[in-house]
């Protein structure tokens, strides 16, 4: 059979591809036909978690048809901007629990922009910055001072996220996105604080040159948070943020300062989606200024020997990992194995056994 066809009742690819079109063609515009016109929160809570899932999984397949970007984009806006038959306070029941329906509000909301960073992912950021630049007035709205802690963590949750999505387009964003971000980062909220960071980091990594003359404040702000900071996530997000600064622009960042810090903030102990990029930036330098990977030597073996073999890592840093460590024994022995004595023999044992695989 050639590439599309099939035996033993497989179904070609080209006809599960028409069947999916021909499937979603009838299920979205019911969907966004409820999104508008339904006057059940729940089930309009619920059709938004399925939309969502759908962009998730099917991204672009999801968006073939023409117009159909355009009518989610407005769909979610709507949400946004309060403008749909659930929102509409006049349909409220008179005896409904207030406090309930204002919750159902907050997480209609929540639940649309979560949809924001998945269109973005789906069509890619070249295609969706005409639409972010739509959105981006009505999320930027929720973090000003007067709005709730749910509100600004919320909106620059979806900020970052997109940035994220978006890549190398976010360019564009960055001088209406780093005021907000960089105020965010000192909020008193521990969620707004990490999420603030977080963009930062995603949009030192996408913003690149636009962003370089901002790295002293940047530092300025990392470092004034990691001398204080209590909360483990806003740490973690730091120390994110702090290796995309190095992976983006590491001339930017002096690194005999900043470097030892990151060293002893580790390991994460909660986003720990971040290690990749964390250790990400230790294969750089050790790559391109190995001194300062062996001059720390002995806590980075202790870090790397309690994340390294744990879900706390994905296998391609695993594999960046022991080819470090393989490399360092080659090129440094002395140094290696001084810095292996002090570990519990448990962990040198397991280190060991690791780069003589």
């Amino acid at each position: 059979a050639g590439p599309d066809g099939g035996r033993g009742g497989v179904q070609p690819r080209s006809t599960l591809r028409l069947a999916f079109q021909k499937l979603v063609s009838v299920v979205l515009p019911c969907y966004l036909k409820t999104l508008e016109e339904e006057r059940d929160r729940l089930l309009v809570m619920t059709v938004l978690e399925a939309l969502n899932s759908i962009l998730k999984h099917c991204k672009a397949e999801a968006l073939r048809e023409p117009g159909r970007l355009d009518a989610i984009s407005k769909a979610i806006r709507d949400v946004l901007l309060k403008k749909t038959t659930c929102q509409d306070s006049e349909n409220e029941e008179l005896d409904s629990d207030e406090e309930q329906q204002a919750e159902y509000d907050a997480m209609l909301i929540e639940y649309a922009g979560d949809g924001i960073p998945l269109l973005a992912a789906a069509v890619g950021g070249q295609v969706f910055a005409p639409y972010f630049a739509g959105f981006l007035p009505l999320l930027l709205a929720k973090t000003k001072a007067s709005c709730t802690i749910a509100e600004k963590s919320f909106a620059i949750g979806i900020v970052a996220e997109t940035v994220q999505a978006m890549e190398g387009a976010s360019v564009q964003f960055v001088p209406r996105l780093l005021p907000t971000l960089m105020s965010g980062a000192r909020d008193t909220d521990d969620e707004v604080r990490s999420n603030s960071v977080f963009g930062i980091g995603v949009l030192v990594e996408h913003g690149k040159e636009s962003m370089h003359t901002h790295y002293p404040s940047l530092l300025n702000i990392l470092s004034s948070i990691i001398s204080r900071e209590q909360n483990r996530r806003v740490l973690d997000n730091v120390c994110g943020a702090v290796s995309r600064m190095i992976l983006t622009h590491v001339s930017g960042v002096p690194i005999e300062q900043v470097f030892p810090v990151l060293i002893r903030s580790l390991p994460l102990k909660e986003d720990l989606e971040e290690n990749v990029t964390v250790f990400n930036c230790i294969s750089f330098m050790y790559k391109n200024q190995p001194s300062q990977v062996i001059q720390h030597l002995p806590q980075l073996l202790a870090v790397i020997s309690q994340v390294i073999g744990t879900d706390q890592i994905q296998e391609e840093s695993r594999r960046s990992l022991v080819t470090m460590l393989k490399d360092i024994l080659h090129g440094f022995p002395q140094e290696f194995q001084s810095a292996l004595r002090p570990l519990p023999q448990e962990m040198a044992s397991k280190l060991r056994s690791l780069i003589t695989s």
